[in-house]
């Protein structure tokens, strides 16, 4: 009776692992097809099955949601950028967990990425005067990468500029615990494949010279 049930639940979980890796990999060539409405509904799909699955699934998975919200935002749901980060950072930290490091580059990429088109956005906000939007813009990527402290200080600005006080008091004040007097470090490195110094945080430098795309790392 006990090999019989046994048998049932593993059975059961292998329809159900089944289900998962077939989700995915639909949401993944849904992605390259560019189909981003089709590849979130198989992902989900699967949302209330995947955090039982294996640590490696889980980390795709997440990669893949990751890159759906953020296809997503760069069609103008510049909401979604926060969901896409939320995503990306998911990966990271199963990844640390597991240690086992598959997707953990792509995902510090993209989180760099983001920080870099939410500025770009948050420049154009403030060009249309559209200041809440560019204060909101500038501090999530300032979250994004807190080396950046001249985000938040943008951010503050913005803020003050859309009169929204209470916020941009909340930013100086982080500023101010932080020790914020306008300086800041610029961490650079070369790109092997195109020879052209790039700017970037310390976090993804180090990664990309550790992963032999970039060299001669500098911090100014």
């Amino acid at each position: 009776m006990k090999t019989k049930i046994a048998l049932l639940l593993a059975l059961g979980y292998s329809v159900m692992s089944f289900a998962q890796k077939s989700e995915i990999k639909a949401a993944e060539k849904a992605l390259k097809k560019g189909n981003i409405t089709s590849a979130k509904a198989n992902l989900d799909q699967i949302v209330t099955l995947i955090d039982t699955a294996d640590p490696q699934l889980q980390a795709q998975y997440y990669t893949l949601l990751g890159d759906t919200y953020y296809n997503m935002a760069k069609e103008g749901k510049s909401t979604e950028f926060q969901a896409a980060a939320k995503a990306y950072k998911r990966v990271i930290t199963l990844e640390e967990t597991n240690g086992k490091e598959k997707y953990t580059q792509e995902a510090v990429q993209k989180l760099s990425q983001i920080s870099r088109d939410l500025v770009s956005s948050a420049i154009q906000d403030n060009k249309n005067q559209d200041f809440e939007e560019a204060a909101n813009k500038l501090y999530m990527s300032y979250t994004l990468s807190p080396s950046d402290t001249t985000y938040l200080y943008y951010a503050a600005n913005s803020a003050v500029n859309a009169q929204n006080y209470e916020n941009a008091l909340a930013y100086y004040n982080q500023l101010k615990n932080l020790g914020y007097d306008g300086s800041g470090v610029t961490y650079t490195a070369v790109n092997i494949a195109t020879g052209q110094v790039e700017t970037m945080d310390k976090k993804t430098r180090d990664l990309y010279v550790k992963a032999g795309t970039h060299k001669d790392p500098k911090a100014e």
